[in-house]
């Protein structure tokens, strides 16, 4: 399937969702968000892409600084990946974050039951209540969060490692 974005089709070049979520377009009826304690699902969505960009943008930012990178004398660059790592850090959990989101998001769209034990877990909260298309979205996503968890997982065990090694004192 071949998805095209154009600011003159779409009046943005932000993922379909962003559009459908907003509240010109929502049905007061399909809204359940305050009975949740959430933000309107727009809301939700808007500040979970914020995040995602400003930490694409960061990881941007520090490889630019890489690639400017002088060699020393000795043929190694002059840098220190220490910035590198913590963008790339925080882009994957917010990609991870906003996979957790798009559960809100559905949690907001879905009324509120009296549950005898309801889990704080949107997505669990989703599967107890038997939410028509959250099963259908986990199936769609997991393979990416699965990866995504894999390489946060690398970064975070590097971040581990290189805490334990001795502080050179020259």
């Amino acid at each position: 399937m071949k998805v095209t974005r154009s600011t003159a089709k779409d009046g943005n070049l932000l993922p379909p969702a962003f559009n459908l979520l907003h509240s010109d377009v929502l049905p007061a009826s399909a809204l359940h968000h305050k009975e949740h304690r959430l933000r309107h699902p727009q809301a939700i969505y808007t500040v979970s892409l914020a995040r995602v960009h400003r930490a694409f943008v960061d990881v941007l930012d520090s490889d630019d600084e890489l690639r400017q990178a002088d060699l020393t004398d000795n043929g190694s660059l002059d840098f220190k990946p220490t910035a590198l790592l913590k963008a790339q850090e925080e882009l994957l959990e917010a990609m991870l974050s906003h996979i957790d989101d798009c559960y809100h998001i559905f949690k907001a769209m879905t009324p509120s039951m009296s549950l005898q034990d309801p889990n704080p877990f949107a997505d669990r909260w989703l599967r107890q209540v038997k939410h028509p298309t959250a099963e259908k979205f986990t199936q769609a996503v997991e393979p990416y969060r699965k990866s995504l968890e894999t390489v946060l997982k690398v970064i975070q065990q590097g971040w581990k490692e290189q805490a334990s090694e001795p502080v050179d004192a020259a």
